[in-house]
């Protein structure tokens, strides 16, 4: 029985990497404040769902 062919190749997880670039700064300025909310929104799910664990 013939095996079937990966439809994508997976990276080596041991293979080197290349170094992550710099964005620009005004990308950078930009996106900040948007991480930083999405940041404080995953930390407050994560405490409300804490507290319902234990209520």
């Amino acid at each position: 029985m013939q095996q079937r062919q990966p439809i994508s190749a997976q990276s080596d997880l041991f293979a080197a990497q290349t170094a992550p670039r710099e964005l620009p700064s005004d990308i950078r300025q930009r996106l900040l404040p948007l991480i930083e909310a999405l940041l404080r929104e995953a930390a407050k799910k994560v405490r409300e769902a804490d507290h319902e664990d234990h209520a």
